[in-house]
Formats: C-alpha cells, structure tokens, sequence
C-alpha cells in the first residue's frame, strides 16, 4: 500500500497540474531558466470563485509572505495568469492558501519578468484609436510564429501594414533604438506595461504613455524607397529572428487566414462539372477577411523550440487578452481569433484548465450589446497516424492488466512525457509500472521518497483532475541521461469495464526549428506479433487497418479542442482530389466526462491536393514567395476565414454514422 505522507508528487496542494507537480518533484531540472532567483513562475489560474484573485493575492503576502502578481483584466473573472516565485509553491504556508482560492494551477514555460517602473492594466473595449480611422467591424487575431507585416498581401496602400498590433512574448525581446532619416535615434517597440513581458509593435495611433518612437508604419516607411520595400531589412534591423528564412508557420497561416487571395483563387476548379487539375485563377477576394485589421501574438522562441505544448497554457491565455484588448466597442462586431498549434496530451474531454479558458472567453464575449462576438479556431491535429493514443477496457476478470512499448528513440536531446488517464472511481486498485529496456522499473506504488535524487525515469502517483485521475510518465533525454529503446508500460489492477486511455506527448520539433528532437510513440508488440501482417493487406480509407490493436487513431483530436463549446470550432483536412479526409488529420470522439463533448471536427477543408501533392499552397516570409504546409494548422485559418464571411457554404460528402462524423465533422467545406 503505497504512504501518501512520504510521496513528494502527493504532498503538494490538490490543485497542482501534473507538470507543477513534475517541476517540483525535480527540482525544475527540466526549467533551465529557473536556476536564477531573478526568474518568475508563469501560471494558468483557475480560481474555485469569480472576484477572488485580489483576496488570493493579499493571502499570498500576508500569510507566506510570497510575492503573487496577476496578468491584466484578472481580478473580477475566474480564470488569470500568474508570476510568482519559486517560493511561491514551494513553501508550506502556500499549500492551504492554493487548496482554499483555487480549483486548477498549471504551469507554462518561466519567463523573466520585465523591468517595468510603471504598471497600466489594459482593459477590453478600451483601447485606444485613432478618431479619423475607424477599425472595422471584423477584427482578426492569430496566435502563431512569424508575422510579415510588411509584405504585399498585409499592406493597405504603398506602406501602411494591415496588423495593428504584434506582441512578441519572447522574454529575450527588447526594443530597438533605430535612427530615423534624419538621424535621431528613436524606439521601435515597447515593453507593454500590463503583461509586462516581451514587445510590444502598434500600428499608429501609439498611446500617450508610449516613448517617443516608431509605430509599425514608420519603421516600413523608413525601409522603403523607390517604389518598394526592403522587407529582408526590415525585418532584420528589428531582430525579428523568426522572418529571416525564407519560410514560417505564422506567415502562411496569415496569408491563408488574412491575405488578398483567398484559398478558392489558389487551387483549381472544385465546382460541379470542373476539372481541379485546371489553373487557379489568382484572383484577389472581396471578402472581409482580405481587408480585415490584424492582431499577432508572436509565441515565444523557447516556446516554439518545446513542441509538447506544456507551455501553452498561460501564453495562450494571455495572447487572446491581448487581441481582444484592440476591440473597439463602438464598431467592432466580430472577432476571429486563429490558433493553429495543440497538444496531443490531457484529459480530451474539454476539462483541461485551457479549454475552460477559451469557453469562458467566447461565453462572455457573445455579442451582446456593448461587446463584439468572439469565435476561436483550432486545427483538429495531425496524430491520427502518430501512434500516439492507447485504449483500452478492462476485462471481466477482477483486475485486468494491460501492457505496451513505448518506444524512445536514440540520441534525443528532450525529455518525453506520456500521460495515462482514467476516472476517478476506476482508478484506486490501479498501478502503473515502466520499465526500461535494461530491466530498471519505477511504479506508481512505490515513489521516491521527498529528497531523494531524482530519477532519470518517473512515474507520479494519482494525480486527480476533476472526475479523472491521471499519471504522468517522464523519461529524460536519450542523449545522455536515460537508456533508448523500447519501455514498457504496464497498467495492472484495471476493474472491469473501466476505460483507460494513454497519450504520448509530442516532442518531433515544429516547422522552422532544429533541435535534434525525436517524437516517441507507442508499440502494441504483441498485436504486431499476431495480426500486422494480415492488416498490412488491408487498405481502409487511406491507412492500414489497424483494427484490434491497442494503438488508437480514433480519440486523437487535439487536446485542447474536445470541449463541445459553440463558439470554439475544429477544423480537419481533406484531399482536394477525391475529398477523402488527410490520413493524418486527427479525430475524434473525446474521452467520456461531465461536458458536453466533440464528437469530432466540426468541418474538413482542403489541406492537401493529391495523395502525391501534399499540403496547401500559401504565403512565406517575403512578398511572392510560396511554399506547401502541410497539416490541419491550414484547415483552421480556412475555415476562419469563411466565418468572417457567413454563413458557411453547404457542406459535402455529408456523414451519417458515429464512426464517420468522428472523422470528418460535418463533412467537406469547399475553398472560398
């Protein structure tokens, strides 16, 4: 029987995510910017009631005597983002005061605090603006990586960007002191004084309280002369390290979502009686998405370099305060925000701290007099042949066990994560063992006492989440801490009929980054062993069968969009020439629990053009070049784009059954 009272993932506040708990049960071995004292916690806070962040605050200091500070907008609402000290959830006195004001804290990536000398909270619907240029009704928000703002398809006019606003959360960011043609030297940038870090870039008007400098449209003008612009120039001399190659994620994401060419005027014909192998026909839309203002949030490049998506939680969070912070209330009517990244991990069944986030986001920003309606995009994911989901239900015996590999490749700098979920009432007589290819095991019934080194493979003890308990596995970079090969694990004790899922967490890097990373994934050995080569000769809907394996394709939608919620849609790829779904694009159902779930994405849009043509044609770095990305994170900006534009067009190839509408939503969404 496992001693709650000397297990350190255990003895810590109830509110605590799994990747907290891990971070302190380490040590934060894996937060290499925690090892200075000068470094701030950055948290996801989901308080049990509206209005009690101030008083949770005031706790913080009187009771432990730890410094709390809130993200803007935060005290009267349920959810905030929070800096704090290590001390902060480390210090006994702190535990009550978590467990009494709070119902969830997950941790994302630390960042350094800036140094602000004054403060000034950034309110929605208060934003400043010029009297002479109204915004429009539509304003449109991406979270992403790379903005060319000085490109072609953004500019209105000769030199006048389209993007109001971009906030670079990189915590290295600074501004730029730059000279302007008569050689003053002026600041392009400013620290924003209410999330207080990164940088701020505004389109012109600046508000009174900026220093003297540059807005977005002066720093083009200033690169610019005889009839053009010099966009390498531009973006160099203001360090925007992510637009110096020649392609981005956030570029073509943008020009797919906000560019003058729509998707229908890049690919072929798709009408009755037309051919798709014809020529596009390059025409510049009318639509409001192609002259619509644009917010970005430029994700932090530490951020980008960690492709398991821990530390989306509170950047995410913080970045639709800020887009939604440009809302005018006097003509704003519509606000699309775009998020083309996800998770392959947590609850998937719309319970995660996030995924409550965006729901109350989109409940209180509904459109009723005074406030615009918000919408929220996301990509369904691109795990369906990751071999990143296990499922299993327990047998009729009276404590089945189930077993698989999971499979770690050699010389990996990164440490992997895998997540093993279950309800609440299932999941008492459970254990969880991992075993390392030489024979070395660690168990959920028997954790490393407190202060004992920590291992370079863990297993937590239960971790409850709401109605589910969850165990988190953590394996520490191939390269040279922990062995390569195939780990099993092993889930004894499951009581009949109980359903038990599992998740790998992704850690291949994202588009544009070179880490050396190598993604885990799962091995049903034993299935393999019986039945991969009679599978292997049957074909279904683009992929092998894999029909009896523990390996699940079904349930892979992203992990933050499995949340059922109106206003918050998922978008999933199809083939262009036959309108079969992407091999590759995730589906659903989400995991059983208390919401109201997704049975799937809600549509498909174009993402690839043949089997052999992959990806969707859009916008790089610089004006006139193009390259394909592949994967729903095209999906999302598509179907964003038509929701700026309603009402949607009739979908096609329209399914019928639970197994089908699992897969393709509603069906297929044609180019518009």
């Amino acid at each position: 029987m496992r001693d709650v009272k000397s297990d350190p993932w255990s003895d810590l506040p109830k509110c605590f995510g799994p990747y907290l708990r891990y971070a302190i049960v380490t040590r934060f071995r894996d937060f290499a910017l925690l090892h200075s004292r000068t470094h701030k916690l950055f948290l996801l806070v989901a308080f049990k009631r509206a209005g009690s962040a101030s008083a949770f605050v005031k706790a913080m200091g009187r009771d432990a005597s730890v410094d709390v500070e809130l993200g803007p907008d935060s005290a009267q609402r349920c959810f905030a983002t929070v800096f704090t000290t290590l001390e902060g959830v480390t210090t006994p006195p702190t535990a009550a005061i978590w467990d009494a004001f709070v119902d969830q804290v997950e941790l994302s990536l630390p960042i350094k605090r800036a140094a602000v000398t004054r403060r000034q909270h950034r309110v929605h619907h208060r934003h400043h603006r010029a009297p002479h240029t109204p915004p429009g009704p539509v304003l449109i928000g991406l979270l992403d990586d790379g903005c060319p703002f000085a490109a072609a398809q953004f500019l209105r006019g000769p030199a006048s960007t389209r993007v109001r606003g971009i906030w670079d959360q990189d915590r290295g960011k600074s501004p730029i002191s730059f000279p302007d043609n008569q050689g003053n030297l002026l600041q392009f940038g400013m620290i924003p004084a209410d999330f207080l870090y990164g940088v701020e870039f505004r389109r012109a008007p600046l508000p009174p309280s900026a220093p003297t400098g540059l807005d977005l449209n002066a720093w083009i003008a200033l690169h610019a002369g005889s009839g053009s612009i010099d966009e390498d120039g531009c973006y160099a001399d203001a360090d925007f390290r992510r637009l110096l190659s020649r392609q981005s994620h956030g570029a073509h994401v943008m020009d797919v979502l906000a560019g003058i060419m729509p998707t229908a005027s890049r690919v072929g014909p798709t009408g009755p009686g037309t051919d798709n192998r014809d020529p596009p026909s390059w025409q510049d839309g009318t639509d409001p998405a192609s002259s619509a203002d644009i917010v970005f949030v430029q994700f932090s490049e530490d951020c980008i370099k960690d492709a398991t998506g821990v530390w989306l939680k509170a950047y995410i969070f913080d970045g639709i305060r800020y887009v939604l912070s440009y809302v005018d209330p006097d003509h704003t009517e519509h606000v699309i925000i775009n998020i083309s990244y996800g998770i392959t991990t947590g609850p998937h069944n719309g319970t995660s701290e996030l995924e409550r986030a965006l729901a109350a986001f989109v409940a209180d920003f509904n459109g009723t007099p005074g406030k615009p309606r918000l919408e929220i995009v996301l990509p369904a994911g691109n795990s369906d042949l990751s071999d990143s989901h296990v499922c299993h239900v327990g047998g009729p015996g009276p404590g089945d066990i189930c077993e698989w590999v999971w499979r770690l490749l050699p010389d990996n700098p990164v440490t992997c994560f895998a997540e093993i979920w279950m309800p609440g009432s299932a999941a008492q007589t459970v254990t969880i063992t991992l075993t390392a290819p030489s024979g070395a095991s660690a168990s959920s019934a028997a954790v490393p006492p407190p202060g004992a080194p920590a291992a370079a493979f863990q297993v937590s003890s239960p971790i409850v989440q709401g109605t589910d308990t969850l165990w988190l596995l953590a394996v520490q970079a191939t390269q040279d801490a922990a062995e390569h090969g195939d780990w099993r694990i092993t889930v004894s004790g499951i009581p009949r009929g109980a359903e038990m899922h599992a998740y790998a967490a992704r850690s291949d890097p994202n588009i544009g980054v070179r880490t050396g990373a190598k993604r885990s994934y799962f091995v049903d050995d034993a299935w393999r062993l019986a039945k991969s080569a009679e599978a292997d000769l049957t074909y279904v809907d683009g992929a092998f069968d894999d029909a009896g394996s523990l390996i699940r394709r079904d349930g892979t939608l992203n992990g933050i969009a499995t949340a059922g919620d109106s206003n918050v849609h998922v978008a999933g790829g199809y083939i262009l020439a036959n309108g079969r779904r992407a091999a590759y694009s995730s589906a659903g159902p989400a995991r059983p629990g208390p919401l109201t779930l997704r049975a799937g994405p809600e549509f498909l849009l174009p993402t690839d053009g043949t089997f052999a043509l992959k990806g969707l044609r859009g916008g790089g770095n610089r004006t006139g070049s193009v390259f394909r990305l592949i994967g729903t994170s095209t999906a999302s900006p598509q179907l964003a784009r038509q929701l700026t534009n309603p009402p949607l067009p009739a979908p096609t190839r329209v399914p019928t059954t639970p197994g089908e509408i699992a897969k393709r939503g509603g069906g297929n969404l044609k180019p518009a």
